[in-house]
């Protein structure tokens, strides 16, 4: 891999940060419309034509300590492997069906949570809500961060959310 790249992604890890974030996309997506937002007007994000804007603006913070963490630990397990990817390198990678299904699998446990640990999926649905109360209340709301000892804070400066 040699940096962060995407449309296409030219390789297995930048493929499974892009799907990884699109998946994660969809989830805070769907928590916003459960609490009656709509996920298209963000602040951050520029708005445009089905760009979930607000959901990518509250996936910053997320994308290090769940997306990026996740594609890593599949990586480091040998989870995957090229074998699991199709197309032309440099020019479009994506997962085979039995690549999917083992990193769905993976994946849904990771946000379910793993060895008795609390899941992403909480934590998710949690930053979600304390926003939404911010918003409806007038109440600042700063994301959640991920300190050094891999503990989830719940709060933190906006200079440490992950771009």
């Amino acid at each position: 891999m040699h940096g962060r790249r995407k449309h296409p992604s030219p390789d297995p890890l930048n493929a499974l940060l892009s799907f990884t974030y699109t998946l994660l996309g969809q989830e805070v997506g769907a928590v916003l419309e459960a609490l009656g937002l709509d996920p298209y007007y963000g602040f951050l994000h520029q708005p445009d034509y089905g760009r979930p804007s607000l959901a990518l603006d509250l996936l910053e913070p997320l994308r290090h300590p769940v997306g990026d963490r996740l594609v890593m630990t599949l990586a480091n397990k040998s989870v995957l492997g090229e074998e699991d990817f199709v197309g032309r390198p440099g020019g479009g990678m994506h997962l085979t069906a039995e690549g999917l299904r083992r990193y769905l699998d993976y994946y849904e446990t990771w946000m379910m949570g793993m060895a008795g640990k609390k899941g992403w999926r909480v934590h998710l649905r949690g930053e979600v809500e304390r926003f939404v109360h911010g918003l409806r209340h007038g109440v600042e709301w700063k994301p959640m961060r991920w300190d050094a000892e891999n503990h989830v804070e719940e709060e933190c400066s906006t200079l440490s959310v992950t771009t």
